[in-house]
């Protein structure tokens, strides 16, 4: 049976992790498997908001050029999805008569225009 979590919860086990430092540890408390609680941690809706989690072993300038790489990592990917033409968007627009303009009213194959020519 697959259980549901609360964010109440979620946060709290967070919270509880980086405090205790250990995340099997209180995944093993709290009766959760240990690759859901990290995933919760990396998550900044239960970690305070914070882009990385906070590691204690390395100093509070490494911890922000890491978040400011991830930011700009992200930014860029972004940017790289919004500059790619849109699949359903044509990359010109062209014009296909739909009758010629002599009066017989009927297509002669010179009245079409090449798409890729």
């Amino acid at each position: 049976m697959h259980r549901k979590f609360d964010d109440s919860f979620k946060i709290m086990a967070v919270e509880l992790s980086i405090v205790k430092g250990s995340v099997s540890e209180v995944a093993k408390e709290l009766d959760i498997d240990p690759s859901l609680l990290s995933k919760w941690r990396r998550n900044p809706r239960f970690n305070g908001n914070k882009v990385l989690p906070d590691n204690p072993k390395i100093s509070p300038q490494e911890q922000e050029l890491r978040v400011l790489r991830k930011k700009l990592k992200d930014a860029e990917l972004e940017r790289d999805i919004l500059k790619r033409p849109s699949p359903s968007s044509p990359r010109e627009t062209v014009h296909i008569p739909v009758h010629s303009s002599e009066s017989r009213g009927i297509f002669r194959r010179e009245d079409v225009r090449c798409i890729e020519c």
